[in-house]
């Protein structure tokens, strides 16, 4: 058994913590794309969003975009504005994550499909986020995120498994030392991360229903 580090001691310290699902206030989308009954189908995928989280953000019932995905009724022409301001803009997509100190889209981090730029904003990403902020403030040194969310392609194209966490969402953490990873990983099963996986320089970490620990040394 390992001897306890400094750090390691600060981790027991970490109480395990239930965080809200959602923000305390909405996104602030700077860029996104897409736009009728189809194209609104292929905004929400883009943004990974439920109907509910689409209404909120027009300010519609989750109903009123259930009609629109149904071609049932066209937008109101406030709700169109909103929608065009998502479809008309740049492809390339940033956003600003609220109550996060650490990380932001659109940076160094690679959050996003390095390959297409997608992301899916949605319960789970902004649980992975707080719980990733809160440990890089308690690890108190640079973390870097080396792979997030990748698309279907991409997942292929790196050789990942075909039910890798990274096409839901998941993160590779990269520490300054490699020797660090181990240390990391107890901050990260502190904090409630349920897959952390210990590489050799990097740490796997993920919110999948079953907790999951595995090394690769």
């Amino acid at each position: 058994m390992r001897a306890r580090t400094a750090r390691t001691q600060t981790a027991d310290r970490i109480q395990k913590t239930t965080l809200p699902f959602l923000l305390d206030k909405p996104l602030q989308v700077l860029y996104i794309i897409y736009m009728d009954s189809e194209e609104i189908a292929a905004l929400r995928k883009q943004l990974g969003w439920t109907m509910r989280q689409l209404g909120e953000y027009v300010g519609v019932s989750t109903q009123a975009v259930d009609h629109w995905l149904k071609g049932r009724c066209l937008p109101s022409k406030s709700a169109t504005k909103l929608l065009k301001q998502l479809a008309n803009s740049k492809t390339t997509m940033r956003i600003d994550l609220p109550n996060l100190s650490h990380f932001a889209l659109g940076t160094t981090d690679q959050l996003s499909c390095s390959c297409c730029d997608r992301i899916p904003i949605n319960d789970r990403f902004l649980r992975h986020m707080l719980m990733l902020d809160r440990m890089r403030s308690a690890w108190g040194t640079a973390l870097w995120v080396t792979s997030g969310y990748r698309c279907d392609a991409h997942n292929k194209a790196v050789g990942g498994a075909s039910q890798s966490q990274h096409l839901n969402f998941a993160t590779d953490i990269k520490p300054n030392r490699p020797a660090d990873v181990p240390d990391l990983a107890d901050f990260a099963q502190n904090l409630g991360f349920q897959g952390i996986g210990l590489y050799p320089t990097f740490l796997h970490l993920d919110l999948r229903e079953r907790p999951a620990q595995w090394a690769k040394r």
